[in-house]
């Protein structure tokens, strides 16, 4: 099958409604021309420290078996660093 510009159309619909920080289309195919507009009117998102990602992106298997990868913003950036615990010492109750 071909893909088309409504693929596109409607994975930026299903994000508008899951209020998701992106989309991510991946094809067999290379995008088309109306594919590429319709995810560029999506507009970008804003992660952490005001960097800003495509909202809608396409790649194609042989872009992804290249090498390329999804702009995404680092993992590191959604991940907190817990406190570290001390095992040593033991609370009472104080009865």
């Amino acid at each position: 099958g071909t893909v088309h510009r409504d693929q596109i159309a409607t994975l930026k619909g299903d994000v508008e409604r899951e209020k998701a920080d992106v989309g991510i289309f991946i094809s067999f195919e290379r995008p088309t021309a109306p594919m590429i507009d319709e995810a560029v009117k999506a507009g970008n998102f804003e992660a952490f420290g005001g960097l800003r990602y495509p909202k809608i992106q396409i790649l194609s298997v042989e872009q992804l078996l290249l090498g390329e990868k999804p702009k995404l913003p680092p993992i590191e950036s959604y991940h907190k660093e817990a406190k570290e615990v001390k095992r040593d010492i033991q609370h009472s109750l104080g009865v």
